[in-house]
């Protein structure tokens, strides 16, 4: 059978079922008992919240704010993965997971895993992990149980101690394809392998559904990883040294500072191409915690010109004291990561002390010089 129509076939799965009550109570045992949650009560509140649950369609854009995802993208990933539990190789194994691929080829029935949502809306998967990550690889929207849970959980609530191996990123697929590691060390965890994905994505931000991803939730973990991996988590720069966002902002705004800080512009030569003027002192606030900056200028400058050609307005370098930040990610990973080097770190203080950098050449092509 081509490949063709083995999509054509998958696509047309439609053979979801409740778990049985035995399934359910197994699986209450498992995931809530035996792990220490506590999203419920006892067994009896869980059933009563899977009675009442609704069975919904889940979409890529859906999947992203699902917590404790490992949103694999082949066989190979989530075998290693697989390997990593403890049920494995007695109740999972390369048979089993084939099986499973072969479940939704031919059309056979299939437990909806289980997807709890807190009362914050915040959501994570109780169960069927594996399921999901197969129906997303066979490009299936795979419908769930969508089971309520009274109880407030954030991210660090469901990414445990522990939850880490010894080396950070150190699988095939994290450390050893991006040439991080010299060699496998350990497979992910779950939690670490939605981290290096996440991490990838809001890097990346090449797929426009990535462009809403947010990393905030992180934030708490970073700190934590900050000081267990430093290798990778702290970038080490010199207090002294600075970062740089490339961004744009209205041509209002931009004239009304150039007004207010006439006395106070300075001037800036990094080369015979690049220099012009500084607006100094000045306080930049994202619309998210966590935001993307680079120790190069450079990277910086062409990320403002391809705002100003997708957005318009004003295109403008802001540049941080590395004192001034809290940054994470070592950018020599993150360009292993992404492959662009583009010398990318990560910064959560929100707003920032910065310097505007504008380009002598814009600065002529908007007729701001005239307040010099």
């Amino acid at each position: 059978m081509k490949l063709l129509d083995i999509l054509i076939e998958v696509i047309q799965f439609s053979n979801w079922q409740v778990p049985n009550l035995a399934q359910l109570k197994q699986e209450y045992q498992r995931e809530h008992e035996s792990k220490g949650n506590d999203f419920f009560d006892d067994e009896e509140e869980f059933l009563k919240a899977v009675n009442d649950a609704k069975i919904i369609t889940i979409t890529p854009s859906d999947n992203a704010r699902i917590g404790y995802r490992s949103n694999t993208s082949s066989y190979e990933q989530l075998l290693n993965l697989i390997k990593s539990y403890r049920s494995y190789p007695k109740y999972r194994n390369e048979e089993t997971l084939k099986a499973l691929y072969d479940g939704f080829k031919e059309n056979n029935p299939m437990d909806l895993p289980i997807v709890i949502e807190f009362s914050n809306t915040s959501r994570r998967v109780f169960s069927g992990n594996t399921r999901m990550d197969v129906a997303f690889q066979l490009g299936i929207n795979p419908k769930v149980l969508l089971v309520k849970s009274n109880r407030t959980v954030k991210l660090l609530d469901l990414l445990k101690e522990g939850m880490y191996g010894a080396h950070l990123f150190a699988d095939d697929d994290s450390g050893v394809d991006i040439g991080w590691y010299s060699y496998k060390l350990e497979p992910d965890t779950p939690a670490e392998w939605k981290l290096f994905l996440d991490l990838k994505k809001y890097t990346k931000n090449i797929d426009p559904s990535h462009q809403y991803l947010s990393l905030d939730d992180y934030i708490p973990i970073f700190k934590k990883l900050k000081q267990e991996y430093p290798e990778i988590v702290d970038p080490k720069l010199p207090p002294d040294s600075y970062i740089y966002r490339g961004t744009t902002l209205p041509k209002e705004q931009i004239d009304k500072l150039y007004a207010e800080e006439k006395n106070n512009i300075t001037t800036y030569k990094l080369s015979m191409e690049y220099y012009g003027y500084i607006i100094p002192n000045q306080t930049y606030e994202s619309k998210r915690k966590v935001q993307s900056w680079s120790i190069d200028y450079f990277t910086a400058f062409d990320f403002s010109i391809s705002s100003e050609k997708k957005r318009g307005g004003v295109p403008v370098v802001m540049r941080a004291k590395v004192s001034d930040a809290d940054l994470y990610f070592n950018p020599k990973f993150i360009d292993k990561l992404t492959r662009f080097e583009e010398k990318e770190t990560i910064n959560i203080i929100n707003p920032i002390k910065v310097d505007m950098l504008i380009h002598k050449r814009t600065a002529l092509i908007m007729k701001l010089i005239g307040h010099r």
